[in-house]
């Protein structure tokens, strides 16, 4: 029998637990119920595994730290931060719609692509959540489509900063993110992420829209590694010569294996 989920269908706070959204390696989502204001919120709750892990604890804290700072249309914004139990939880807004990696497994599904519209519509938007978070000294690290959400009128929101690098603190050598959107030179260490590293990653998320796949993959993470630092990713418009010119080039110029040869912000990629 599985275990029984201690937060569904209690309150925290003022705040109702419906439903679990989704649960990751660090922590639980849930759709929630605002009681006072009536409207509907995303509660995030350490997991239950690291409640009492320093180190999780200690980055769940820095995570709700840095969402505070941030207050632009195209990030996910938070409402509240406390502890309930000995767990630590977040409440930020609810964005009725769904993730992209599940718009695009829709499409992959049913052997299909996105309009070229669409995703331009989402990179744009993306790009200028990228440039106002790094104008505030924060380095997502982990862009990908599960980490943008779409609401129903098709805006994009970035949200989980779970393994976001505020610039003042510094980090670890370790590799962070999911290994398949990480930037060449976060593939030889996470210590050498920058702004620039999540606008590859966005480059990564940009193809893979277009064509339905990821540029790089391999059984191997480091056979993936080396594939990353080292090889051309293939043409985006192999499988779809419908793919224009100038949206090659940018997907081009967005993967290029040294910072400096990038787009070096957001604006320009978007211009």
């Amino acid at each position: 029998m599985a275990e029984e989920d201690p937060f569904l269908n209690r309150n925290i706070d003022e705040y109702k637990v419906e439903v679990l959204l989704g649960a990751g390696g660090m922590a639980r989502v849930y759709r929630g119920m605002d009681t006072r204001l009536k409207r509907y919120v995303a509660i995030k709750v350490i997991d239950f595994s690291h409640q009492h892990d320093p180190s999780y604890v200690t980055r769940f804290e820095r995570e709700a730290q840095m969402i505070a700072q941030l207050a632009h249309p195209n990030v996910v914004p938070l409402y509240r931060y406390g502890e309930i139990d000995g767990f630590l939880y977040m409440v930020m807004q609810y964005i009725d719609g769904c993730d992209l990696y599940s718009v695009l497994s829709g499409y992959k599904n049913d052997e299909e692509f996105m309009e070229p519209e669409d995703i331009l519509h989402i990179i744009g938007d993306m790009c200028q959540a990228l440039d106002y978070v790094h104008s505030k000294g924060v380095i997502h690290r982990d862009i990908k489509p599960s980490n943008i959400l779409l609401d129903k009128e098709g805006r994009a929101y970035l949200s989980d900063f779970g393994l976001a690098l505020n610039t003042e603190v510094g980090t670890l050598g370790e590799i962070f993110g999911s290994p398949q959107y990480i930037s060449p030179e976060q593939a030889v260490s996470s210590a050498k992420a920058e702004a620039r590293s999540d606008l590859y990653s966005l480059g990564i998320t940009f193809y893979q829209l277009l064509r339905g796949e990821l540029p790089f993959e391999s059984t191997s993470l480091t056979g993936l590694m080396f594939m990353i630092a080292n090889e051309t990713h293939p043409d985006v418009t192999f499988l779809r010569p419908d793919i224009p010119v100038a949206l090659k080039e940018i997907i081009d110029k967005a993967l290029q294996k040294t910072a400096d040869a990038r787009f070096q912000t957001g604006a320009e990629m978007v211009k």
